[in-house]
């Protein structure tokens, strides 16, 4: 994504948990009649953001991606080398310092996140590796 914000291919992007159908369908050009591909959408976008009380205008739910809720928690420390099957050695630290840095650059707080997750529920949890 980095690579293709730098060649000018990803004009946007948005955090879903912080965002509405309408603010989506803004940064995708449907809002505006001169970048849109079908010209009638804009009228439908205009009139659906334009309803106070309407689900277009409310945060996106999160409903979906709830499989894992309760069962296995990662932290920091199982980025790093050795985990879990990694052929890196235990003191490499690569991929955690790439999660980390992701993490900065999309303004998520990565000191918000443990350090050492768990198994919550280890009746359903599968052996990573």
């Amino acid at each position: 994504m980095e690579m293709a914000k730098k060649r000018g291919e990803i004009f946007a992007s948005y955090k879903v948990e912080k965002s509405t159908p309408c603010d989506i369908a803004e940064l995708a050009g449907l809002a505006d009649g001169n970048s849109t591909v079908y010209g009638p959408n804009v009228e439908k976008v205009a009139s659906k953001c334009s309803e106070v009380l309407g689900s277009a205008t409310d945060l996106i739910e999160h409903k979906e991606g709830k499989v894992n809720k309760g069962q296995v928690q990662l932290g920091w420390k199982d980025l790093r080398g050795g985990m879990h099957g990694s052929s890196k050695t235990s003191s490499n630290t690569e991929l955690e310092k790439k999660v980390k840095a992701l993490f900065k650059k999309l303004e998520y707080d990565a000191k918000a996140e443990v350090e050492e997750g768990s198994f919550l529920n280890s009746d359903t949890a599968l052996e990573l590796g």
